[in-house]
């Protein structure tokens, strides 16, 4: 459903951007272009803006279940025995932690909520249109 806003986003600048480059052309001077630059800017602005509202929550959700997972693994280390700690060095346990941060954002955030942010609308959405034709 992305991808099909975005082809008809580009088709949308593309078309506007062919006719203002035929205007551009056979105009006389910038008073008859200057119309459909501005128009063309305003939709520039707008789509920057758009994609911006649009990515910023996933990029907040999914950076601060990182940082979550991260402290939660730094709670846990706190409490391990010195001397365990030193067996395993400060690089290996940054390492692990790491790790193991990213790993639970990817199963948390890149799978569960991805599930329920695309596929699951899609399943209802059909599964409404299938109980609707079956009706009929």
């Amino acid at each position: 459903m992305e991808v099909g806003i975005r082809v008809k986003k580009v088709c949308c600048h593309f078309k506007l951007f062919q006719e203002l480059l035929d205007k551009v052309v056979v105009s006389s001077g910038m008073s008859d272009v200057a119309q459909l630059i501005i128009i063309y800017g305003l939709l520039l602005l707008g789509s920057t803006i758009l994609n911006y509202f649009i990515e910023y929550p996933e990029v907040y959700l999914s950076h601060s279940i990182l940082e979550k997972l991260k402290i939660m693994a730094l709670s846990k280390v706190s409490k391990i025995d010195f001397r365990s700690y030193q067996n395993i060095g400060t690089g290996e346990m940054i390492k692990v932690i790491e790790n193991g941060a990213a790993a639970g954002t990817n199963i948390i955030y890149s799978f569960y909520l991805r599930v329920l942010h695309e596929l699951l609308p899609t399943i209802i959405f059909s599964l409404i249109f299938i109980s609707n034709e079956t009706d009929r």
